[in-house]
């Protein structure tokens, strides 16, 4: 194959064709063994890293907003202190919909399925004890259908917890299943306790768990079955896993530059990677160990992370970096290859830090704070630019000789795929944009017309570029 590129590019080249297209066929040649040979290793087909996402503000919110979550390409939803908000394109527009009355505000949200959501949610109270003033949250669960009319929410019955009062913030919720859904809360107010709670019944009904002895102050939590979770403690810096609904725990050791571990996903029940102050860890034996995937720069730091599929994340922090009093924008990174490369997103300098991240199949939404102007913002990712073919001819092909020519295209997000409908029997086109083969010597004489398509690789709803060639055959 290489042969008969280097020939081509011999024998054919002409005054209209640069010597960097020529170059570039080689090039892609090259990639096609290289592939082959590596026998589809993901090391070998991910050899640079990702192209860096931009993103932009959808909507800017009063209050807090922790927690994001989206069940598929279109539906996602929030949760925070002004309640429910819902977005049914992706994160573009967002409706928001005030908290039920059992809630002054919304900590987290799950929703397993599109218009089904678990949500915690707390209103806060002050109590004198002794000469200490105490401001604490009174939390619960709730289970709220979404229809386009509007949440019906429905109070989940939750055990009164251990502890010298009734304080129970909720923190993370966890629904691996529509019926099955694990939380986390606090309760106590001199000494915290932490409380670990179970619902089979989609939320209605909560039982106690014994909570993770190791891990001080739940940061994250991943279910990814009925009876498997792992959660993570920022003050602990340790890995805490159950694989009996929380009867007993293990934990699990990290590398020894983690710190302050914070948030945790687990696309499957195998592959998680949690965040860090220092960077992102990952495991691939369902968080029994684990291993460096990145090491963030000084200053920067990582709280929440997404990952719709095992090779897919988007992780959220912030910067750390202040100049002149004004705070560097959230710090977002995204990784396509299972970690091996990571892209820093460009981000309005709107906010100071990310506070949550949820990916669906096609996009990702983030919720970032801290701006000059307070309030949340939802951002999401940009659409990509036009994608373009930028080839003006093909080569002409000679039936009963090798044939070569490779496509490009400018704009949209690498890597491309390409089909090609039209051509002469004999000559195909290769994803990557090649067309080889060979002309039949049976085949007639004279000119073709070669319809060529290149798609993108966005998450989002993908760049689509379109061109017609005519292909003269002698």
């Amino acid at each position: 194959m290489a042969i008969q590129s280097g020939r081509r590019c011999t024998a054919t080249s002409r005054a209209s064709r640069p010597l960097a297209r020529c170059m570039l066929m080689a090039a892609v040649l090259l990639l096609s063994v290289v592939m082959t040979t590596s026998a589809g290793s993901p090391a070998g087909a991910a050899s640079s890293p990702p192209t860096p996402s931009a993103w932009r503000v959808a909507t800017l919110l009063t209050g807090t907003t922790r927690s994001v979550s989206c069940p598929s390409a279109t539906d996602c939803y929030a949760a925070g202190s002004q309640g429910l908000l819902v977005s049914s394109d992706g994160g573009s527009i967002w409706t928001t919909y005030p908290p039920p009355p059992e809630f002054q505000a919304l900590e987290s949200v799950d929703c397993p399925t599109v218009g089904s959501c678990v949500v915690s949610g707390y209103n806060t109270y002050t109590v004198q004890v002794g000469a200490t003033r105490y401001s604490y949250d009174v939390g619960g669960v709730d289970t709220v259908a979404v229809p386009p009319t509007g949440p019906t929410w429905t109070r989940g019955s939750v055990p009164v917890p251990v502890g010298d009062d009734a304080a129970q913030p909720f923190g993370a919720v966890s629904c691996p299943t529509t019926s099955v859904c694990f939380a986390y809360g606090e309760s106590g107010l001199a000494a915290p306790l932490i409380a670990f709670y179970a619902t089979v019944d989609g939320g209605l009904h909560w039982t106690a768990a014994v909570p993770p002895a190791a891990v001080h102050g739940i940061h994250g939590l991943a279910c990814t079955g009925s009876t498997t979770c792992l959660a993570t403690g920022n003050a602990s810096d340790e890995v805490s896993r159950t694989t009996d609904a929380g009867a007993t725990w293990s934990v699990s050791s990290v590398p020894v530059t983690v710190s302050q571990l914070a948030g945790i996903a687990c696309p499957t029940a195998t592959d998680c990677v949690a965040t860090s102050a220092t960077g992102v860890i990952g495991s691939t034996d369902g968080g029994v160990t684990w291993s460096t995937l990145l090491r963030t720069p000084p200053a920067h730091s990582l709280t929440a992370i997404s990952c719709p599929t095992p090779t897919t994340c988007t992780a959220v922090g912030a910067d750390g970096t202040v100049t002149g009093g004004i705070h560097a924008p959230p710090y977002i990174v995204s990784t396509a290859d299972g970690g091996a490369h990571w892209a820093q997103g460009s981000v309005p300098a709107i906010a100071a830090y990310g506070t949550g991240v949820a990916c669906g199949t096609a996009s990702c939404v983030v919720s970032a704070s801290g701006s000059t102007g307070g309030g949340t913002y939802l951002l999401t990712e940009a659409p990509p630019g036009p994608l373009t073919i930028t080839a003006a001819s093909l080569y002409p092909a000679i039936r009963g000789t090798p044939y070569f020519d490779v496509l490009t295209a400018v704009g949209g997000v690498l890597p491309y795929r390409w089909t090609a409908h039209g051509l002469p029997k004999g000559i195909t086109m290769s994803s990557n944009g090649a067309l080889n083969g060979e002309a039949f010597l049976t085949d007639r004489a004279g000119s073709v017309t070669v319809r060529v398509t290149v798609h993108d690789a966005a998450r989002r709803p993908h760049a689509i570029g379109h061109a017609s060639f005519t292909l003269s055959v002698s």
